[in-house]
């Protein structure tokens, strides 16, 4: 008997996104600050964007509030040159829960017809290549 509830529990913990009815290809995003999170392109339908850091004022035990809401993210996006000691350990800890860290280069600016490339895209590739840069 208890074999089979643990069985039980064990099977319900791997499906938990799909008895919640989560999509699994919506992409959840983590941003390291507000003005990172203005700075994404559009997202694909069903999309949610995390901001760590709302406010200059936020302590670690409300940033650790927020990332706890993002610990399944599938990405963290962030600026480099706006990088706290804070930040670095929530993106850390993020990345190893396995979020695709994303440097943010440059504002996004849209161009005309995105929306329908990125819905008609693989989400995560299509995502990251974003902000992967020039080609060298």
């Amino acid at each position: 008997m208890f074999r089979l509830s643990l069985l039980t529990a064990v099977f319900v913990c791997l499906l938990g996104a799909q008895l919640r009815g989560d999509d699994p290809s919506a992409l959840l995003i983590a941003t390291s600050h507000q003005r990172t999170a203005s700075s994404l392109p559009p997202l694909p339908h069903g999309s949610r964007v995390v901001v760590l850091i709302q406010e200059s004022e936020d302590d670690y035990a409300t940033v650790n509030a927020r990332a706890l809401m993002a610990r399944d993210a599938t990405h963290i996006v962030f600026d480099r040159a706006d990088q706290s000691p804070l930040i670095q350990m929530f993106r850390e800890r993020l990345t190893r829960r396995g979020a695709m860290p994303v440097e943010l280069r440059e504002r996004w600016t849209q161009p005309l017809g995105l929306e329908t490339s990125i819905a008609d895209a693989s989400t995560q590739s299509t995502f990251a290549n974003f902000f992967t840069g020039p080609k060298q």
